[in-house]
């Protein structure tokens, strides 16, 4: 699959590109995704494993987990930060 990200202005700043991908439909098993970015004079690849437990399909339609104390109070804390704010806490994780 290959998607467009656009015109990225002669911004010299680092700064995420973020987007989405289905993965409807993928049959349990494991997967690398490979991610490449072509620029004028440079080519950047990144690529990480990741494995399919079951249908993604399936989990969607099931019903989520009872929502617990700290689960509650989770969704309360990351649902009131900024789009910048969750990019600084999780960039370095991925």
């Amino acid at each position: 699959m290959r998607t467009e990200v656009g015109e990225l202005a002669g911004d010299a700043q680092s700064r995420p590109i973020a987007g989405t991908l289905s993965l409807a439909g993928l049959p349990p098993g494991s997967y690398t995704l490979e991610v490449r970015l072509e620029l004028a004079d440079t080519v950047v690849t990144r690529s990480r494993d990741f494995a399919m437990a079951m249908d993604v399909a399936a989990l969607a339609s099931s019903q989520p987990p009872a929502d617990t104390g700290k689960t509650a109070e989770l969704n309360r804390y990351l649902s009131g930060l900024s789009d910048e704010e969750l990019t600084d806490l999780f960039d370095p994780i991925v």
